[in-house]
């Protein structure tokens, strides 16, 4: 029979070893959970960044809507810097996307662009879409399905975005390009 010491010892050892065993949090990136992308920014905000990426498909209609999306985004595990989403909003119920090339152009069932500058450092605004001021400036890109199921989407894209000083302007402040690529995974993901 073992002694109190023995087993205390082992339980220790089996603890520190269970421990060891996963050093990553349920939270971190890059553990496949909340999926990745990888992309650059120019124009009026530079740099280069990777965070969270999640896919979400809405077929009942809520509040009148159906819609697919991309969304994009850091600070899950620390302060959020930006976020930005492509979608596809319509009245009637459709397919998502399959393996293809898509064009963002903001018009009416096509695919649309935003991205959002969550630290401010921008005079006046800190939200870029290619849905403002009915194409009165340049703006749309590419978005590239490589392929697709209901537990994960991967693909690339590339958008031009304009930013205004309001939403009910047009009084233009600059442009920002976001090129990346992406492996997303279901929005729900997020909250489990």
């Amino acid at each position: 029979m073992a002694s109190k010491s023995s087993v205390f010892k082992l339980l220790i050892f089996l603890i520190f070893i269970w421990g060891c065993s996963d050093s990553n949090s349920a939270n971190e990136l890059g553990d496949g959970d909340f999926g990745e992308v990888s992309f650059t920014i120019s124009g009026d905000i530079e740099g280069s960044s990777t965070g969270a990426a999640f896919f979400d498909n809405s077929t009942s209609g809520d509040f009148g809507d159906y819609y697919y999306e991309l969304i994009f985004m850091d600070g899950i595990d620390g302060p959020e810097t930006y976020r930005f989403s492509i979608g596809r909003y319509r009245g009637e119920s459709f397919s998502p996307p399959a393996a293809g090339t898509y064009e963002i152009d903001g018009r009416p069932f096509n695919f649309t662009a935003a991205y959002e500058d969550a630290t401010g450092r921008l005079s006046g605004t800190d939200r870029y879409t290619d849905q403002h001021c009915d194409g009165a400036f340049e703006t749309g890109g590419e978005l590239v399905i490589t392929a697709t199921s209901g537990s994960q989407v991967t693909g690339s894209f590339s958008f031009i975005v304009a930013g205004f000083d309001g939403l009910s302007s047009c009084n233009l402040l600059g442009y920002v390009e976001v090129s990346g690529t992406f492996t997303a995974v279901p929005y729900e993901n997020l909250f489990f």
